[in-house]
């Protein structure tokens, strides 16, 4: 086991799916290994920058055991970025497991303008793992817990068995980049939904999750948002023709009331439906007093009773 391999020089395990050093590897030239990252420890890469210096610098390391039993060992490298991971079962012969490096090389030109936020560097120098085993996990499967300080991110990794890596995952531009999302300006295919990964039953309903692990299907938290938003839309619909009754009702009460009303005081007089501001109050026209008497001005403001 070479540092070669890990990162990426190795042609057994590209740097990035674009594989970013096979130019530098085949033909080694400063136009060819402009943008391979080896032993760099900045993104853009800066090829071999960090040779005279730690290397890839191998920051934190931690433990973890499986369910199954077995000891895994990682080590984050923080100038490089990255986890490697080992199984460490047998001390005596521990084995190479897997290498990930969540980072965004931005080679692209834009990358540097458009995507220069430390928001697009993703995972780049990982300072400090957390092993969280399967019991406390919030989601039913063993995770690590990766502190990035320079990016400014906590990450939570899933741990599963699965087949060697071609490439490191690490991303060449932020436009390929499964990471981010497509509507930030990346390719966005690693979001996945949480009933895609979800074990454990009681698990699965925490999170409204409904049908088989691996698959995104149902989601009872989909069936109730819909649900909702159906009963919303009907409540509405009932609260605005009650509205629209009660409304009906009372303009009919108010027009027969008022008609009735009006009809009675324009017996009496003209004056007699309106109020008469006296010191600031109001008061009712005397009904009682002659046609004549009332149609006499007798305040300079009046109040449409």
């Amino acid at each position: 086991f070479t540092m070669d391999n890990v990162t990426g020089a190795d042609p057994r395990q590209k740097i990035s799916p674009q594989d970013l050093c096979r130019a530098c590897h085949l033909d080694p030239s400063e136009e060819n290994c402009r943008n391979c990252p080896y032993n760099s420890g900045t993104s853009p890469p800066s090829f071999k920058q960090r040779a005279d210096d730690r290397g890839v610098e191998p920051e934190c390391i931690t433990t973890g055991v499986m369910s199954d039993g077995t000891r895994l060992v990682f080590s984050g490298l923080e100038r490089s970025g990255g986890i490697i991971t080992f199984d460490a079962t047998d001390p005596k012969d521990i084995q190479y497991q897997d290498f990930l490096n969540v980072r965004n090389w931005r080679t692209a030109p834009e990358d540097l303008t458009e995507f220069a936020s430390p928001d697009f560097w993703l995972n780049d120098g990982p300072e400090s793992l957390i092993f969280i085993s399967k019991q406390d996990s919030p989601i039913g499967v063993e995770l690590l817990a990766a502190c990035t300080p320079l990016a400014g991110q906590l990450t939570l990794y899933m741990i599963t068995r699965g087949p060697p890596r071609e490439d490191d995952g690490s991303c060449a531009t932020t436009a390929s980049c499964p990471y981010i999302a497509a509507s930030e300006g990346g390719e966005g295919s690693a979001f996945i939904s949480v009933c895609e990964v979800a074990q454990g039953e009681d698990i699965r309903k925490s999170f409204g999750c409904d049908g088989a692990v691996g698959t995104r299907g149902t989601t009872s938290s989909d069936d109730d948002d819909h649900q909702d938003l159906t009963i919303t839309v009907i409540s509405l619909i009932i609260v605005i023709c009650i509205v629209a009754v009660l409304s009906l009702i009372a303009a009919i009460v108010f027009y027969y009331c008022g008609k009735k009303q009006g009809y009675e005081l324009a017996t009496v007089g003209e004056g007699a439906m309106i109020g008469v501001v006296t010191n600031g109050s109001i008061k009712p026209a005397d009904t009682k007093a002659s046609t004549s008497e009332q149609k006499k001005p007798v305040a300079s403001q009046v109040s449409v009773g």
